[in-house]
């Protein structure tokens, strides 16, 4: 009797290692991640790319394995949710949604959690289950993450925003402040924002005194102090 041994080949291998639960599991979450940071910061490119590639790679592993696939569409739900938690932070239901569905999903994936890998039934059967361990770490890392990102987000609505006058019609006849000494070439606080300025008239307007707006030349404002009592027919 002649025994003949196949080699696996190249691609046969590379199925060997991520037909893996474990690494399944991490490709299934790298690629909810990217898309999600793609998503949520468009033109990025990168984290969309890899999340990309991610998903496809860990559809292909799952597609080699007895997989759950209503498992498979909770983690992808719990990204949905993580989503429009970090576009409408504060509310926390989302949040604690998706951290709900990623948790189950990936409890339902192979339909086993452990510590420790099962002794296999058979000698040769393969262990399908995800650890515990890791299944902790991964969820620690997103929701954190999301947290995090939500926290920033909120903080930065709080942050208030002033509307800029860009345009020499809305800036004539504003009232401002000298920030430096004005002869005639300096710097006023207009519009609440830091503005070149030059003294109309010429004559030096001393730092901190009030100050008018009579024109705009690009970037350079033309003033007048406020206490001129020309002011009104140099307008």
């Amino acid at each position: 009797m002649h025994v003949a041994t196949i080699s696996k080949t190249l691609v046969e291998r590379f199925l060997g290692v991520i037909a893996n639960p474990d690494i399944a599991f991490l490709l299934l979450a790298v690629g909810g991640v990217g898309l999600l940071i793609e998503f949520s910061t468009p033109g990025l490119f990168g984290p969309g790319i890899i999340g990309l590639i991610a998903l496809a790679l860990a559809f292909v592993a799952l597609g080699n394995m007895p997989v759950n696939w209503v498992g498979v569409g909770l983690i992808l739900f719990a990204m949905v949710l993580f989503f429009l938690e970090a576009q409408a932070p504060g509310i926390g239901i989302s949040g604690t949604g998706g951290a709900i569905s990623f948790i189950l999903g990936a409890f339902l994936l192979f339909g086993n959690l452990s510590f420790s890998p099962p002794a296999p039934q058979l000698p040769a059967a393969p262990s399908v289950h995800i650890s515990l361990w890791l299944l902790g770490i991964v969820t620690i890392i997103l929701v954190g993450s999301i947290s995090l990102t939500a926290r920033a987000m909120r903080q930065a609505k709080n942050v208030p925003v002033y509307a800029r006058a860009t345009t020499s019609g809305e800036l004539i006849g504003q009232m401002g402040q000298a920030t430096t000494d004005l002869s005639p070439h300096g710097t006023v606080y207009v519009a609440v924002e830091q503005w070149s300025a030059e003294s109309d008239n010429g004559e030096p307007i001393q730092n901190g005194k009030e100050v008018l707006v009579t024109a705009v030349e690009g970037l350079v404002l033309r003033v007048f102090q406020a206490e001129d009592e020309n002011l009104g027919e140099k307008i």
